[in-house]
């Protein structure tokens, strides 16, 4: 089965407002949590916050489901860096999945719920940079060459 490679493309450009959310929740965590003296309305940011996660867990699975569609049809020995983006991903899904529960079923580990959000917003900034800002580095925002060449390290 041979994959198209313009599902690159659009994981990769997915990849662009996925680091952006992350970067969001990152500093409406921090003004909300971090700011002694209050410069905006902390009902405000926490709604932005809790919507902001939702449209961030909304486009994570859908790279996710690209990602996993990408390399179940690449039928190839994935590269390293392929590969590390891969259990980064895992990581930050797996500490997402955690830190949902945290917030909904177990409220007394809630203060640890920050530090979790805070590790998964640079889990998945970096796994994108390392895939989509070096995928519109090398490509920029064309449809070249073959998936398979963009998930296995040049050599």
């Amino acid at each position: 089965m041979g994959v198209n490679m313009s599902f690159i493309l659009l994981k990769a450009l997915l990849g662009l407002p996925l680091i952006f959310l992350a970067l969001l929740g990152i500093y409406t965590m921090f003004e909300v949590l971090g700011r002694k003296e209050k410069k905006y309305d902390i009902a405000k940011l926490k709604a932005v916050h809790l919507w902001n996660g939702y449209l961030f867990l909304l486009v994570l699975l859908a790279t996710g489901a690209l990602g996993i569609y990408l390399v179940a049809g690449g039928n190839v020995l994935l590269g390293a860096k392929t590969t590390f983006h891969l259990v980064l991903a895992l990581a930050a899904i797996f500490l997402l999945l955690i830190k949902i529960s945290y917030l909904r079923a177990y409220r007394l580990f809630y203060p640890q719920v920050a530090g979790f959000g805070l590790a998964i917003a640079l889990l998945v900034i970096i796994a994108a940079a390392i895939s989509s800002g070096y995928y519109l580095l090398v490509h920029g925002f064309t449809v070249e060459g073959t998936a398979v060449s963009a998930m296995v390290d040049p050599g």
